[in-house]
């Protein structure tokens, strides 16, 4: 198990943080064209698919490569989390990957609620400021949210 969780730690970091150089001025354009090509690089080592998916993403297809249960049993949050993964690692700020994240509740909600994802939340909390601590905290957090929750009771 701390193989594994160690593997997914790794992952999370590489793929949220840009190869593990976390302070990584922004404006140094050769420093993140490389991450770019070691996480692309790695993402094709990671995965021998032949059929690509949604779950085959820049970022997500190093995550599936040590969290497979966790992207298996969330397989609807791959190109949202992609996605947002993507903008963090460029901007090095939460607030724009969490409007994506707003805009696909549904679809990440299992990332937040399955117990095989666990370890991954828990590891994306250590290195993205501001990362939810559970759903209801995204949740309360999107603008608009109330407005797309159905109301206690509604429908009755």
């Amino acid at each position: 198990m701390a193989i594994v969780f160690r593997a997914v730690a790794m992952s999370v970091a590489l793929a949220v943080i840009g190869c593990g150089a976390a302070h990584v001025p922004s404006g140094d354009v050769s420093s993140e064209e490389t991450c770019a090509l070691q996480t692309q690089t790695r993402a094709s080592a990671v995965h021998a698919h032949t059929e690509k998916d949604e779950c085959d993403g820049e970022f997500v297809g190093p995550l599936r490569g040590v969290a497979p249960d966790c992207i298996s049993a969330c397989s609807e949050c791959c190109k949202t989390l992609d996605v947002a993964l993507g903008k963090y690692v460029k901007s090095r700020d939460f607030a724009e990957p969490k409007i994506d994240l707003c805009a696909n509740l549904e679809k990440v909600k299992c990332l937040f609620t399955s117990e095989k994802c666990k370890d991954v939340t828990t590891e994306a909390r250590k290195y993205i400021d501001g990362f939810p601590k559970h759903f209801g905290q995204l949740e309360s957090e999107c603008p608009g949210a109330s407005a797309v929750r159905p109301m206690a009771g509604a429908g009755r």
